[in-house]
């Protein structure tokens, strides 16, 4: 788990990383024996869980009084619990409130958090002396910055159940952080509807219910879910991960729900659409409701956060490959039904006559970067806004 080559880097000298050998080292632990959880202000972490593991996890957390910040691909997510924390991404971007706000303990569960903002918050509380334990049920041993104190092959409950209970004033701030977010994000987006992803991401999770899927691109997708999505009591969100995550969506997504029979939802983006357009064959097929939304933005618009996107001589060709693909075409030649969306509100509609038809639909969305851009910065600003000078 040593951090190598980064292809997408704009300057040569930062390529490789070298770490200290201690980041490489072997872990501290591996057992299944229960063990104590040290007193202190503490948070858990709950990574991606696609087998449900961590389910009874809420009901702990709630004994503990243990504030839970949960992946959108883990089902701690859809919980309505108060001490899981719906809004963290936005929190913590908030870098005044995060910064004041670190653990003395953090207890990790399941994979790595998709956030690159969460790893980067958990990897700079641990050198600020935050301790990291994770609960690795799978037995995965991921960790590659290297910022576990201890790793046990076990799960969480039977440690949480034995724990003290929680410091109530630091679950009091980050419940009043997430009830504070929540109500600046819901301000901002009942105003003008801006023709962007995250309002998008938003109406979509919150037209689905908690007995839906939500099969989710791991490019902005999935990102924008996790700070803009309303997940709590929405749809159970599953997406492929890792270096070829984008391989295979639309496949992945038709066979879940043959699998489950669940009305299913697929939120993705043209390229990776691009990548599995042929799977359209697979999605003829189905018998149970399926809604598929495709954000075409012209490209691959996640790599314009990157450094690599202020060198247009390279980015354009190289890059944010635009597939140029009709889409509409693509449904027709096999035999899928389509729509065009013009805004973010035309989606509860659409699930709607999702579940009630007898064949799947695909829906495309056209947009801009540049708003959805200006869209995501605006709704972090209002969160800072409501975090860092909140109503009197």
């Amino acid at each position: 788990n040593m951090p190598l080559w980064d292809p997408l880097a704009a300057d040569p000298s930062v390529v490789q990383a070298e770490p200290p050998l201690d980041q490489i080292a072997p872990f501290a632990g591996n057992s299944n024996e229960v063990v104590e959880i040290p007193e202190g202000s503490t948070l858990i972490v709950a990574g991606r869980d696609e087998f449900g593991i961590d389910i009874p996890l809420v009901a702990a957390a709630e004994s503990a009084g243990i504030p839970v910040i949960a992946d959108p691909l883990s089902p701690v997510s859809q919980s309505s619990s108060k001490v899981v924390i719906a809004n963290w991404d936005s929190i913590l971007r908030t870098r005044e409130w995060a910064d004041l706000h670190r653990p003395n303990v953090i207890l990790r569960t399941g994979d790595l958090p998709t956030s690159k903002a969460l790893r980067g918050w958990i990897a700079e509380s641990a050198q600020a002396g935050t301790k990291v334990i994770h609960f690795d049920q799978l037995d995965s041993a991921r960790d590659p910055d290297g910022i576990n104190s201890l790793r046990i092959a076990a799960n969480l409950n039977p440690s949480l159940s034995l724990a003290a209970r929680g410091d109530e004033a630091w679950l009091a701030k980050w419940v009043t952080a997430d009830v504070r977010a929540a109500a600046a994000l819901d301000a901002a987006l009942d105003g003008p509807e801006s023709k962007s992803e995250p309002e998008l991401a938003r109406q979509l999770t919150s037209a689905m219910g908690m007995d839906s899927t939500l099969f989710v691109a791991a490019s902005m997708p999935v990102r924008d879910l996790e700070s803009f999505g309303n997940l709590r009591g929405g749809p159970r969100v599953f997406a492929n991960r890792g270096a070829n995550g984008i391989d295979g969506t639309v496949a992945t997504a038709a066979g879940h729900a043959v699998a489950t029979s669940r009305a299913t939802g697929l939120l993705l983006g043209d390229v990776t659409f691009a990548y599995d357009v042929s799977s359209l064959a697979l999605l003829r097929e189905l018998k149970s409701p399926f809604l598929g939304v495709i954000l075409n933005n012209g490209g691959g618009a996640i790599f314009e956060e990157l450094p690599i996107a202020d060198h247009d001589e390279v980015f354009h060709e190289f890059v944010f490959t635009p597939p140029r693909l009709n889409i509409k075409s693509a449904c027709e030649a096999w035999g899928v039904r389509y729509e065009s969306i013009q805004t973010p509100s035309q989606i509860a509609q659409l699930w709607t006559e999702a579940l009630a038809g007898e064949s799947p639909l695909i829906a495309e969305f056209e947009f801009s970067t540049t708003e959805s851009r200006s869209t995501r910065s605006r709704l972090r600003d209002v969160v800072t806004a409501a975090l860092i000078k909140p109503p009197s």
